[in-house]
């Protein structure tokens, strides 16, 4: 193959992502999956077989035709690349769960803060014992305290608890 086939390869390939991509956004869902790729794919090839005019080898119009390597060439790329953009549409959802997840640190369960990504039972359990033992935490800073807590974990936690002044310990005073 000379260079420019690659180049033709690579374009094509280029332009089968795009036409992917925005149909995906166009779709309800949003999202792109395998099958979406490859419906997308063989919808394309066979618009461009028939606008171009190919025939079969018997000399009438087929709706499908025999891939060449090129073309499977740039198949294969765009569903390699719908399997990457799948994987981080799937961790951008997984992310936008996670930041949905807020919790009262004064009436969470533990099955709520296993939920949070990197807590252990362990770790809730720590949580939850702690708020049974100083009748509720006063405020968020509280829970940072618990000796078995990393900085790490306090980092994690964070972002999905808060303290409901409606729930709060009514002394105020930070326990510790």
């Amino acid at each position: 193959m000379k260079r420019k086939d690659y180049v033709i390869i690579a374009v094509t390939a280029f332009m089968i992502c795009a036409a992917i991509i925005t149909y995906a956004f166009k779709s309800n869902s949003g999202g792109i999956t395998v099958n979406t790729v490859a419906v997308s794919i063989s919808e394309e090839t066979m618009m461009e077989d028939n606008s171009a005019g190919k025939t079969s080898s018997r000399g009438r119009s087929s709706g499908k035709s025999k891939l060449t390597s090129d073309e499977a060439l740039a198949s294969r790329l765009a569903v390699s690349a719908a399997k990457e953009q799948s994987k981080l549409a799937a961790a951008s959802e997984r992310v936008a769960s996670q930041a949905a997840l807020k919790f009262d640190v004064n009436t969470v369960t533990k099955e709520e803060l296993m939920l949070i990504d990197k807590i252990s039972e362990e770790n809730a359990e720590d949580i939850i014992k702690t708020r049974e033992m100083i009748g509720g935490y006063a405020v968020l800073e509280e829970v940072w305290l618990i000796p078995k807590l990393t900085p790490e974990k306090c980092l994690i936690l964070k972002p999905h608890l808060y303290v409901d002044p409606a729930t709060a310990r009514v002394d105020g005073d930070i326990y510790w």
